[in-house]
């Protein structure tokens, strides 16, 4: 089989830097996920800072050509396969020169899609034109251990999901969003919303304000959420998640590291007749999520099959975002999504 030819639009840190972080054990960045893939080719890589392309020769040596103009690196390589790492302002003009360059067939855009519901809409629709097949970077929908999860609560195994708690970082659209996206994975279809925006720290983006916030969620299938996204600085980071279910219990720690798993069952604490929660051991190894991301993306076929993550879930982030910052505005008032 020829390998994909395949480029990376942006070199910061879902690009290119995470990586360079030795504390982080499993493949992070679209630069090292295309350079090992089996079935891709690493041709080419677009950054605005010409410094980077130093780097670049220096981790994947002579074979990756560099370039800060967009057009000329498509014209060399024609590549089929690219990812989009640049900042979220530039998503959208990137697409749209993209779906002009006839051959590309896949796109896998970093999170957030756009800067709102209206340019995640477009985004969806030029890729829709121009049939190419666009995912998103909500990583952890290929991920083994949420995956695990998404199969107790599609089997209900445990019964019925009832309730979520989920505890994030200031920034929806930068940090948040990947815990937003969970949610949605695990809840559904979100019926309204209410939300207060957070007011003593705002984190700043590219220049872009983007807040944190409190908000309570009730979706169509009557499962709830309380969401808190919120912290005093950047550095402050948490995600964890705690799902309730009418047999058990199932709670994230640790952006994964550690998941704990509880069914009900007779306990001598509880006292007479009652049950109480008996955690049970679950063993779950780390996958390669962002190599597992390309193999499923690039095993689609446009009209056929989504990626695992692609724009529909992406935009259902956008809107939920938007129906907080809404619902902000009415101090706290339910907005129907």
């Amino acid at each position: 089989m020829e390998k994909i030819k395949s480029m990376v639009i942006g070199l910061g840190q879902s690009g290119f830097d995470l990586d360079l972080d030795p504390k982080r054990k499993i493949i992070w960045t679209h630069s090292k996920a295309i350079n090992q893939h089996k079935n891709l080719d690493f041709c080419g890589a677009i950054d605005s800072d010409p410094s980077k392309g130093l780097y670049l020769k220096k981790k994947f040596k002579e074979k990756v050509l560099f370039s800060t103009n967009l057009e000329e690196c498509l014209d060399k390589i024609k590549p089929e396969f690219i990812s989009i790492c640049s900042p979220t302002n530039t998503h959208l003009d990137l697409v749209k020169k993209l779906t002009k360059f006839k051959g590309i067939k896949y796109i896998f855009c970093e999170k957030p899609l756009g800067k709102s519901v209206k340019e995640a809409q477009a985004i969806i629709s030029l890729c829709k034109k121009s049939k190419i097949i666009l995912a998103t970077n909500f990583m952890r929908r290929w991920d083994k251990k949420y995956l695990w999860i998404k199969e107790k609560v599609d089997s209900k195994s445990l019964g019925n999901l009832i309730s979520i708690n989920a505890y994030g970082t200031t920034a929806m659209y930068t940090s948040s969003s990947h815990l937003i996206d969970l949610i949605l994975f695990y809840g559904g279809s979100v019926e309204k919303v209410s939300g207060y925006l957070q007011k003593d720290f705002v984190r700043k983006v590219h220049g872009e304000k983007d807040p944190g916030a409190n908000a309570f969620i009730k979706f169509s299938n009557d499962v709830t959420c309380h969401l808190a996204a919120r912290s005093k600085t950047p550095s402050h980071y948490m995600f964890e998640i705690d799902l309730i279910f009418q047999e058990g219990r199932i709670v994230i720690k640790n952006d994964g590291k550690f998941l704990e798993f509880y069914t009900f069952k007779e306990t001598n604490f509880s006292g007479t007749g009652y049950m109480g929660l008996s955690k049970k051991k679950i063993n779950i190894k780390d996958n390669e999520r962002m190599l597992d991301a390309i193999t499923d993306i690039i095993s689609c076929k446009y009209g056929e099959s989504l990626p695992k993550s692609s724009g529909k879930n992406a935009l259902d982030v956008h809107k939920l975002i938007r129906a907080i910052n809404k619902s902000s505005l009415k101090n706290g008032n339910f907005y129907k999504i």
